[in-house]
């Protein structure tokens, strides 16, 4: 729709320039005068017709010059009055940028692997009540399980109606998994009455070690423990060089053998056959261990900010650049999916994400990828 109030403008523009351009028009002449004077030098304007006006000096001149300010000027006049519109364009040029190729991008080849395990091995389960002397030769099984060379990323750990896992349970597995095979992260749900694996929040397997040992100290201890019970064991003590290798892989794995004896040795450490504070829980068969039944509650209470809680609501009907959106603007390098009920269903890489889209340090939406 044509801008009546520019078009105004422009021709008041073009106007003056046209009367400014007028005494160009008029050449000077020296002619005489006749009178009771005498003879005078005076100027007479004469106006050139058509056919002499390309000899005009001075019209030439004025010509040369309205040409040479004629665009500047137009294209000055037409900045300031799309001055709004073009300071708009200008700051949504990164995020159009960014769309482009957000939009030729699907989050499912960033979707994560998860590991696949039962947490058990030989009728023991992991998680919960098990005196340590029924971790015997099948625990090798289970360490072998989460040691495997797939390419899980992260694992689902599943609080029930908090009875599923005990705190010093999850310590112990998060050292385990972090050392065996650097497991990014761990999925917390809790499935209850409903029988669906509601979302509670994700963590790093390091930081979920680190925060339950300052919670509850003897972890620590009992671990520190046990490797050095190990070491002595299994290993002769400096000056004497090891007959084998401590450390299996670069991110510090242990041979499986040796993986599942640190296991039974801090088990040993942090059980006893009495209770000498409610921080033990009965294992039944005169057995308690130093930990926590780890409900959802004790869980965000326990890592605080170290658990992200933030998740992407996802379904079927959702454009697909809503969604990458949506999870660019979500924190940390993971992200999960969950649908309008807070049903977990599966996690992406917002890293491998980003740097598909580059659009890292970008905004989008009006948001930063950071």
């Amino acid at each position: 729709m044509v801008n009546l109030r520019a078009v105004q403008v422009l021709s008041t523009v073009v106007a003056t320039i046209s009367l400014l351009c007028i005494p160009a028009l008029c050449q000077p002449t020296k002619g005489t005068q006749t009178g009771a004077a005498g003879d005078a030098s005076v100027f007479r304007v004469e106006i050139h017709g058509p056919a002499e006006l390309h000899k005009s000096d001075g019209l030439k001149s004025v010509a040369d010059l309205v040409n040479a300010i004629a665009w500047p000027a137009v294209a000055g006049i037409a900045l300031v009055l799309l001055r709004s519109p073009l300071f708009r364009l200008l700051n949504e040029l990164p995020s159009r940028t960014s769309k482009i190729a957000i939009m030729s991008v699907s989050i499912e080849f960033a979707k994560v692997p998860e590991l696949a395990t039962n947490w058990s091995a030989g009728g023991v389960d992991v998680r919960r009540l098990s005196a340590a002397q029924m971790f015997d030769s099948n625990t090798a099984d289970l360490i072998q399980q989460l040691s495997g060379s797939s390419g899980a990323d992260f694992a689902v750990i599943d609080l029930g109606a908090g009875d599923q896992w005990l705190t010093s349970r999850l310590f112990i597995i998060s050292e385990l998994l972090d050392r065996m095979r650097s497991l990014n992260c761990f999925v917390f749900v809790s499935t209850g009455e409903l029988g669906r694996p509601t979302f509670v929040g994700i963590a790093n397997p390091q930081n979920v070690r680190w925060q339950l040992a300052s919670k509850y100290p003897l972890l620590e201890s009992a671990l520190i423990k046990a490797y050095g019970d190990i070491l002595a064991a299994w290993f002769p003590g400096p000056p004497n060089e090891p007959a084998r290798p401590i450390i299996m892989s670069s991110r510090g794995a242990l041979d499986v053998n040796v993986a599942a004896e640190l296991l039974r040795r801090f088990l040993q450490n942090i059980q006893r056959p009495d209770q000498p504070s409610d921080r033990w829980v009965n294992l039944g068969d005169a057995t308690f261990e130093y930990a926590e039944w780890l409900t959802p509650s004790v869980l965000r209470t326990t890592l605080g900010d170290a658990l992200q809680r933030q998740a992407f609501q996802d379904s079927p009907d959702t454009p697909e650049l809503t969604r990458v959106e949506g999870i660019l603007r979500r924190p940390g390098s993971f992200v999960a999916l969950v649908e309008s009920d807070q049903t977990f269903r599966a996690l992406v890489d917002r890293t491998a994400l980003v740097e598909k889209t580059g659009s890292s340090g970008k905004s989008v939406g009006g948001f930063s990828l950071v």
